[in-house]
């Protein structure tokens, strides 16, 4: 995913550790729900992302990236 490898968010640099799982569901393009564990000042949380993808616009959207309860 193009977000994933490195990624500021909030002030806060997060990197990539490992993809826990995801779905996708066909919309108008294709919206990807991952689960994600990223490292962030040494300690390793896991985050929830939503990500729209229209591969014929060449179009990336990260729609919600939050720290999963």
């Amino acid at each position: 995913m193009f977000f994933i490898r490195n990624l500021t968010l909030q002030g806060l640099q997060l990197r990539f550790v490992t993809l826990v799982s995801a779905e996708q569901q066909v919309v108008s393009g294709i919206m990807y729900y991952l689960n994600l564990k990223a490292e962030c000042g040494g300690e390793t949380h896991e985050y929830e992302a939503r990500v729209w993808v229209q591969p014929w616009r060449d179009f990336k959207s990260l729609e919600e990236f939050t720290l999963k309860q």
